[in-house]
């Protein structure tokens, strides 16, 4: 570990209040976000404001340096409310005194604008922020249905027959609302929201959920996902920068489930959605069925919303998460889960040491491979005395090992085990020798040296 940052919130009662979002700057410091009840303790320092409840803005060096912090107005923000664009400037969305808020922040942390909206009923909530890379800023959230609602300098009125409609905002570098588009239902007591937005080529993607019996938009496109009244589902849709509709994409309804988009990235490429799901899940490529609890899946899909690939992470117990990041080539999934590992199906077994994880997985054109959570075919000690442990993955069924000439020189059946298997290659001479492991799962290989007697 090269450096740590310790918070913590000091208060007696809602623990839950805490939130903390993260965004990687251009330069390789980090931004952090942080929404607490109580008082605050940032690296020995305590923050205490006057009404009981605040916002920090912090950020850190590359080494993990407190450059600076800056104490915001506002009452909370959501785990994807922060953001940094190429120039270091950063993006702040959440609540204040029961409206939303927008606002944006020069590299050393200086307010350069701020926007306030939202509806009447005070209990209004933005979700996510983000830009396109072309000085555009979109926030997704949700609102109370009821009379009218306010992006400043745009007024508009949302339906009334349902409860909470899903709000797109575009704005522009200025801070002006130019644009607002919301997702609804139906029905009273019945909700829709929008979670989570990605970008590609001035084009934006949107995920989230509701809870009707159909879909609706606001620039039209008809109805979208049947389903009882009262279930739950996720959907994703396509937006062009002027704020057209361009695709919908609900999963097929199976009738006992509940699922909700969670998060959303993209590598240019495809796109990579997470969702919540408890019970039995619709899906393209065929129905899931959670371990237990709430689960989760990782869906990949094309820049058509054509899902290509699915992995499905879960425990016997509630596993949760709200945010998936794209990086260098791996997607990486952060989350808590209530039990005491997390599994998928013919894949992998994890055992956890805590109720936190992040995952890292390698995007590929065919989908997505196991995590990596470290190698899949772990070999130690390497050099070794011809004596040597293989950690192997779960599927494995047996093992193999050739010599530099390709000659087979040990092949064993595997039963695996969370130690690892021990190989005995028998007096073999001094070289470099390949070790497979085949199973269920695709074969895996890796190099060994054993040392000249």
């Amino acid at each position: 570990m090269e450096w740590l940052l310790t918070i913590a919130e000091n208060q007696s009662a809602s623990p839950d209040m805490l939130a903390v979002s993260v965004e990687a700057g251009p330069d390789g410091s980090i931004v952090v976000a942080i929404s607490f009840v109580g008082s605050l303790t940032v690296s020995g320092s305590m923050l205490a404001p006057d009404d009981g409840k605040g916002i920090v803005l912090l950020e850190l060096s590359a080494a993990g340096d407190l450059l600076w912090l800056r104490e915001v107005d506002g009452d909370a923000i959501r785990r994807q409310g922060v953001a940094t664009d190429s120039g270091g400037n950063i993006l702040l969305t959440g609540s204040a005194d029961g409206d939303v808020f927008v606002a944006k922040y020069d590299a050393f942390g200086n307010q350069v604008w701020w926007s306030a909206g939202g509806g009447a009923s005070g209990a209004d909530q933005t979700w996510a922020i983000g830009h396109d890379g072309f000085g555009n800023i979109y926030v997704v959230g949700s609102l109370i249905s009821g009379g009218s609602a306010h992006f400043d300098p745009l007024t508009f009125t949302p339906p009334n027959g349902t409860y909470m409609v899903g709000f797109l905002v575009k704005y522009a570098i200025t801070g002006a609302a130019e644009w607002v588009r919301y997702v609804h239902s139906q029905t009273f007591a019945q909700f829709s929201l929008i979670s989570s937005v990605a970008f590609h080529n001035g084009d934006v993607y949107i995920a989230g959920q509701y809870s009707d019996a159909y879909l609706r938009f606001s620039n039209g496109g008809g109805n979208y996902g049947q389903q009882a009244p009262g279930s739950q589902r996720s959907f994703l849709a396509k937006y062009d920068s002027e704020g057209d509709l361009g695709w919908v994409r609900v999963p097929p309804y199976v009738g006992t489930g509940y699922d909700g988009a969670v998060g959303l990235t993209t590598d240019g490429t495809a796109l990579h959605e997470l969702i919540d799901f408890q019970n039995l899940i619709g899906n393209d490529l065929g129905p899931v069925n959670s371990f237990g609890g709430h689960d989760l899946l990782l869906d990949r899909r094309d820049m058509d919303g054509v899902l290509t690939s699915s992995f499905h992470i879960g425990s016997a117990w509630n596993d949760v998460s709200n945010h998936v990041i794209y990086h260098a080539a791996h997607v990486y999934v952060l989350g808590a889960t209530s039990g005491s590992s997390l599994t998928s199906p013919a894949e992998c077994s994890v055992a956890l040491g805590s109720n936190m994880f992040i995952m890292r997985f390698l995007d590929t054109s065919v989908g997505l491979p196991a995590f990596e959570d470290e190698p899949a075919l772990l070999l130690f000690p390497n050099p070794n005395d011809g004596v040597f442990t293989a950690r192997v993955p779960r599927y494995t069924q047996h093992i193999s090992v050739t010599d530099a000439l390709g000659r087979v020189v040990r092949h064993q059946p595997v039963r695996w085990a969370d130690g690892g298997v021990r190989i005995d290659l028998g007096g073999a001479s001094g070289g470099v020798y390949v070790v497979r492991v085949d199973g269920a799962g695709p074969g895996v290989t890796a190099r060994v040296q054993v040392l000249p007697r």
